[in-house]
């Protein structure tokens, strides 16, 4: 599809002041038709009435206190109540801007100086010398909270099929069909000036190969790059990943919502890290605000749990959360909004995406809990001795210049686009059900029944006597001895358990006499050894 960058728009004539607009046209008119002088001023524009001496000429100004409020509107001005406290506004071609008492002063100080048109017979020096003898009443709180908005504020949001990213040169809308870059005037609503990103945009003709094999990965520059390399430089799995970038970038909400969380592949009993989850986070909050929590931290029963995030948070990650998190503990969250209560300040709820980050595996039990979330394997690229930074040569995003970014912001429309496309997708798994079962258990237990069923001393579809293997195990591991997860009938009987169906196994055991028998059943052409 081609981009669309659309022309500058041309100023609009502030709207007429309807209390005034006899007085200032009679009067206009009648200075014209006698002295054949100077231009009319706007009906609009005029906001005090001249007094004359006896000669006729303007001795002074009377301020006329409505049409000042409503030039202030008319040159966008305004007052809005945000989360219960008021606040002064500006709206300039759609964009909000959050001004002070100080800076309305002077805007209107240059606006008086440079623009407007004084009636003939006014002096400018005398309209600016009434304003700052009459500063502190026309600009008071009282006064200026008669700014209230002449029709609802409507704000910019992302749509079921669109979604909106702010530059300093436009609005580029993602949908599935691409992109296109669009001027300000174009939105329906209004946004935040600090919602737009200080980058300008370029449009790339990457729709031309939209769904292409690695070319596309080496077209979109660093980034892109780095998630194709912790995808395991599988381009189903970047996909994958660029799904899941597009759905956290999407800020719409009337879908199945999900759980995004990021693991390690690497089969380890140490918690590693370093593999790039983090980094991939951050570059989502180079698009969208982004509030990161310390997941070691982190308390679901905590009512500061959520205090590092703010109202403009559009994406809150859990970073490098425990080993114990329950996933099940942030669903409501996920999809009902957080509660952010900051110590002494008045509490306030907010819609984000989220992701959780952790170096081990989550337990998520139960079809259920396992439908609201989606997990995703970091492939064992980068660590602690090899970073992006090592692969690429500079750090990523501070080390970029213009060009770099465009291709970042580019890649992240392109991302936003195919998951408004595709929606997401469950990745290929690379080792998740194994290093679920290493953490659940032990690696040292998975390796010795590894290593039972290669030798063929333990067979699918045979039984086994549980007291032989566990006493073996704990022989072959003395470390083990005492230790209650693996000593203890109980235990040792879900490990197995455990083992089995990370394995496509069916698991059942029996007793006769004093022998506990176990058996493993048919096992399933899916393993992950």
């Amino acid at each position: 599809m081609n981009h669309l960058l659309t022309e500058a728009q041309t100023p609009t004539k502030p709207r007429p002041v309807n209390n005034v607009r006899k007085f200032t046209e009679a009067l206009s008119a009648d200075i014209d038709q006698n002295t054949g002088k100077g231009e009319k001023a706007k009906p609009s524009e005029i906001f005090y009435e001249p007094i004359y001496d006896r000669d006729k000429k303007v001795k002074d100004i009377k301020l006329l206190y409505r049409a000042f409020t409503d030039l202030l509107k008319s040159m966008g001005f305004m007052l809005l109540y945000d989360s219960k406290q008021p606040t002064y506004v500006r709206l300039t071609d759609n964009i909000l801007e959050e001004v002070s008492t100080s800076k309305i002063q002077h805007i209107f100080l240059a606006y008086i100086e440079k623009e407007h048109q004084p009636l003939e017979g006014v002096l400018r020096d005398m309209i600016i010398e009434k304003i700052h003898r009459c500063n502190t009443t026309l600009f008071s709180d009282s006064r200026l909270s008669l700014l209230y908005p002449d029709k609802p504020i409507q704000f910019q949001t992302d749509t079921a099929t669109e979604c909106f990213i702010y530059y300093a040169n436009g609005v580029v809308r993602c949908s599935a069909e691409g992109i296109a870059l669009l001027d300000y005037k174009h939105l329906t609503g209004v946004i935040w000036k600090k919602q737009l990103l200080d980058r300008v945009f370029t449009p790339m003709e990457w729709e031309k190969t939209f769904g292409s094999g690695e070319e596309l990965v080496d077209s979109f520059g660093y980034f892109a790059k780095f998630m194709f390399r912790i995808a395991g430089s599988r381009m189903d799995r970047f996909y994958s990943l660029c799904a899941i970038a597009g759905y956290m970038l999407h800020c719409h909400f009337d879908y199945k919502l999900k759980a995004i969380i990021l693991t390690d592949s690497k089969i380890s009993d140490k918690a590693d890290g370093r593999s790039g989850k983090t980094l991939f986070c951050q570059g989502l909050g180079k698009i969208r605000n982004y509030a990161e929590i310390n997941g070691k931290d982190f308390d679901p029963a905590n009512k500061h749990k959520y205090q590092t995030a703010d109202m403009e948070s559009q994406i809150v990650c859990l970073n490098d959360v425990r080993r114990n998190f329950q996933p099940e503990n942030v669903f409501n969250d996920i999809t009902e909004g957080l509660q952010v209560e900051k110590k002494n300040k008045q509490p306030f709820k907010i819609r984000p995406k989220m992701i959780i980050s952790s170096n081990k595996t989550l337990n998520v039990e139960g079809t259920s809990a396992q439908d609201r979330v989606l997990e995703y394997e970091v492939a064992e690229h980068y660590s602690n001795t090899y970073s992006p930074a090592d692969e690429f040569g500079h750090w990523f995003f501070s080390g970029w210049n213009a060009a770099q970014w465009n291709l970042f912001d580019n890649f992240m429309a392109f991302s936003a686009c195919y998951f408004l496309r595709n929606g997401l997708r469950e990745p290929a798994q690379i080792n998740l059900q194994k290093r679920k079962l290493v953490d659940a258990t032990s690696m040292d237990f998975v390796e010795f029944l590894d290593d039972k069923f290669s030798a063929g001393e333990l067979k699918w579809n045979q039984d086994f006597k549980k007291d032989d293997v566990q006493s073996e195990f704990i022989k072959l591991n003395p470390d083990y001895e005492g230790n209650k997860r693996f000593s203890s009938d109980r235990n040792f009987l879900r490990h197995l358990r455990q083992y089995c169906e990370a394995y496509g196994g069916k698991y059942s055991s029996s007793r006769s006499t004093s022998v506990r028998w176990v058996h493993f059943g048919k096992h399933l052409e899916n393993e992950y050894k």
